[in-house]
């Protein structure tokens, strides 16, 4: 899952890529994609910087993501990304 961040006229891609994380996801908990395979959540890693550039957007803005994903899976991922709840509101695609 990535975005990207905008920020005045900078924009910034932040996000997860898949490879090893340093410090793996102690839960055990998976991610099962539309195509049916299932990715352990230690094998989500963060882009570096990530954890600075939430923390500074946070100081000047409120921050917001938007995904097309739906909540379920999109909240596991969030959860990983910004766990000091810097992220002020999460908007998911609307299942009618």
């Amino acid at each position: 899952m990535y975005s990207t961040a905008t920020s005045g006229s900078k924009q910034a891609n932040v996000g997860f890529g898949h490879g090893q994380h340093p410090h793996p996801c102690p839960t055990g908990a998976t991610l099962r994609l539309f195509s049916g395979k299932v990715v352990p959540l230690e094998r989500l890693a963060k882009r570096p910087g990530v954890d600075e550039f939430l923390r500074d957007m946070a100081k000047l803005y409120k921050i917001v993501v938007f995904t097309a994903a739906m909540q379920y899976y999109a909240d596991k991922i969030l959860d990983k990304l910004d766990p000091d709840e810097l992220i002020t509101h999460r908007l998911y695609r609307c299942v009618l």
